[in-house]
C-alpha cells in the first residue's frame, strides 16, 4: 500500500505560521504520509494556481491550514477560494467548500 498523499495549504500570514505548517508536514512525513507543501515543492518562477491546482487534484487529501485572525474574519468563506475558482477548476472548489472531494 503505498503512502497517502496529501497537499497542505495555508495562509501566509506570518512566519511563525509558516513554520507551524512546516513542521505539521514534517511530523506527517516522519509518519509515513507523502506531504506536498509549497515551501519544499514550488520552485520560484514556477505558476502558483497550477501549483494548487496539480496538488489538488493529485492527492488523496487536501488539508487547509489558516491563522486564527483569518478564521475569524468576515472575508474568509467564500473569499479565498472563489478568487480561485475560476483559475483552478469551479467544480473542485465547489466540492472543497461542500467538503465532498472523494
Amino acid at each position: 500500500m503505498s503512502a497517502p498523499k496529501v497537499f497542505i495549504s495555508y495562509s501566509h500570514d506570518s512566519d511563525g505560521h509558516k513554520k507551524w505548517v512546516r513542521h505539521l508536514a514534517t511530523d506527517l512525513r516522519a509518519n509515513g504520509v507523502d506531504v506536498s507543501l509549497d515551501q519544499w515543492d514550488l520552485e520560484l518562477g514556477q505558476d502558483v494556481v497550477e501549483f494548487m491546482r496539480r496538488g489538488i487534484t493529485e492527492s488523496d487529501r487536501v488539508t487547509f491550514v489558516n491563522d486564527v485572525k483569518r478564521l475569524t474574519s468576515p472575508l474568509f468563506m467564500p473569499f479565498d477560494f472563489t478568487e480561485f475558482a475560476d483559475k483552478i477548476n469551479t467544480d473542485i472548489v465547489q466540492k472543497l467548500m461542500q467538503g465532498t472531494v472523494s
